[in-house]
C-alpha cells in the first residue's frame, strides 16, 4: 500500500514547510534546526490542534517548546576563535529561509564555497541581496582555475519567490574566445531596498566546488549583444535546435528575436568573423566559405554569400557589429543549405541560428 507523508494540521504551505525542514535537518551541522517565526507558527498550530483532537492532552501556552532544545554555555566564550552554538546557524545558506546575507549594495565580490551535497530545492547555497540602487545589475562567476570540475550556475528570485533569471553559461558574442566558458553571466533589473534571493549552485547536481560571485551595478539601462544559441548550442532532439525564438519581419525583410510579449525584438545578425557552433575547430563562417563549404549539391553559393561578408566588414572596426550583417531570407536560405548537411533536420530546426547574434535589452533607456 502506498503511504502519504502529510502534515494534517494547518494549511498546505505549513505541510510543505514541515517536509522541507524534515529534509533540511539531515544537512544540519548539529542535527538541529533554528526556530524561525514560520517554524514556531507550525509547532504552535500542531500543538493546539493536537490537544483539541485528543482530550487527554491539555494545551498550554508555549507548549511548542516541548519540541525544542537550547544550548547552555559554560565557561569563557569564543576560545581560539570558535563560535558558540547559541550563535551559529547550523543550516546557514542551505535554504531560502536561512539565506546568507550579502553585505554591500552595488559592487560585491561574494565567495561561494559549496561543500555539502544537498538537493533540497536544487541544492547550492542561498543568499539574500538588497540592492542599493534601482537599475541593471551584472552577475557573473569567476571559478578557481585549479577547480576544473566546477561549473557554476545561478538563479535569482524576488521577495515573493518568483523566478527572475537563470544563468549557467557564457552567451556573449565572443563566447568561443572565452576559454573558461563554464562561468555564467547575466543581467537582471532589480529594485532598490527590495530583498532578492540568489541560489548559487553547480550545473551538475550533487557536485561541489568554489567560485566567486561578482555583482556590479551597471546603470538604468543596458544593451547586450549575445549569441542566439542556448543550451551551449546543443540539439534537444534531431529536429529541434536550442536557440532563441525568432520570426521573419516582412516590413524590414530581416529575422528578429521574439520577445516575451510575442513582439518583434532585436534584429538577428549573422556573424562571419567569430567561431561558431557549426564548426568544432573554431573556424569562422568566412573560413567555411573560403574552403568551399558552400558549394553544395551542384549549387555553388560561394559568391552570393561573400557579398554578405563584404557588407559585414564595411562597418567601422570599432563597431561591435563589425563582421556581422542582418539576417535576410536569402542569407538564411544559404545557411540552411549548409546546416542541412548536419545530422537532423537543420533547416526546419532553425539550426542556422548557430551563426546568429541578437541584442538583449535591460532596464529603461534614458531619453
Amino acid at each position: 500500500n502506498k503511504t502519504e507523508l502529510r502534515f494534517t494540521y494547518g494549511d498546505a504551505a505549513m505541510s510543505e514547510a514541515v517536509i522541507e525542514n524534515y529534509y533540511l535537518q539531515e544537512f544540519s551541522d548539529n542535527g538541529l534546526l533554528p526556530v524561525t517565526e514560520g517554524l514556531r507558527n507550525i509547532l504552535e498550530t500542531f500543538s493546539r490542534k493536537f490537544c483539541k483532537d485528543n482530550d487527554k492532552y491539555e494545551y498550554y501556552e508555549d507548549q511548542w517548546l516541548e519540541f525544542c532544545y537550547f544550548f547552555k554555555h559554560f565557561g569563557e566564550r569564543h576560545i581560539n576563535g570558535s563560535v558558540c552554538n547559541r550563535e551559529a546557524n547550523p543550516v546557514e545558506g542551505l535554504s531560502r529561509t536561512h539565506a546568507i546575507q550579502i553585505m554591500g549594495k552595488d559592487h560585491i565580490n561574494q565567495r561561494v564555497n559549496i561543500t555539502k551535497i544537498i538537493n533540497l530545492n536544487g541544492g547550492g547555497l542561498w543568499y539574500s541581496f538588497i540592492p542599493g540602487t534601482t537599475g541593471v545589475y551584472y552577475f557573473y562567476s569567476e571559478r578557481d582555475s585549479k577547480d576544473i570540475a566546477t561549473d557554476p550556475n545561478l538563479t535569482i528570485y524576488d521577495d515573493t519567490g518568483e523566478w527572475i533569471v537563470h544563468a549557467e553559461n557564457d552567451v556573449r558574442r565572443d563566447h568561443f574566445l572565452n576559454r573558461n566558458r563554464e562561468n555564467f553571466y547575466t543581467y537582471a533589473v532589480l529594485e532598490a531596498n527590495r530583498e532578492y534571493h540568489i541560489q548559487a549552485a553547480m550545473y551538475v547536481p550533487g557536485s561541489t566546488g568554489a567560485y566567486t560571485l561578482h555583482i556590479d551595478y551597471e546603470g538604468s539601462y543596458k544593451e547586450e549583444l549575445r549569441i542566439c544559441s542556448t543550451g551551449d548550442g546543443s540539439w534537444s532532439s534531431m529536429t529541434s535546435y536550442n536557440a532563441i525564438p525568432v520570426a521573419y519581419n516582412n516590413t524590414d525583410g530581416y529575422y528578429h528575436a521574439v520577445t516575451e510579449n510575442n513582439e518583434y525584438g532585436s534584429v538577428v545578425y549573422i556573424d562571419f568573423i567569430h567561431p561558431n557552433f557549426f564548426d568544432a575547430k573554431d573556424n569562422t563562417l568566412y573560413d567555411l566559405i573560403m574552403v568551399g563549404r558552400f558549394n553544395l549539391n551542384g549549387t555553388d553559393y560561394t559568391q552570393d554569400i561573400l557579398r554578405y561578408y563584404y557588407k559585414a566588414i564595411e562597418r567601422d572596426r570599432d563597431d561591435e557589429l563589425y563582421g556581422m550583417v542582418e539576417a535576410t531570407q536569402e542569407l538564411v536560405n544559404m545557411l540552411n543549405a549548409l546546416t542541412a548537411t548536419l545530422d537532423g533536420d537543420g533547416p526546419r530546426a532553425f539550426a542556422w541560428l548557430m551563426f546568429g547574434c541578437y541584442y538583449e535589452y535591460y532596464g529603461t533607456p534614458t531619453i
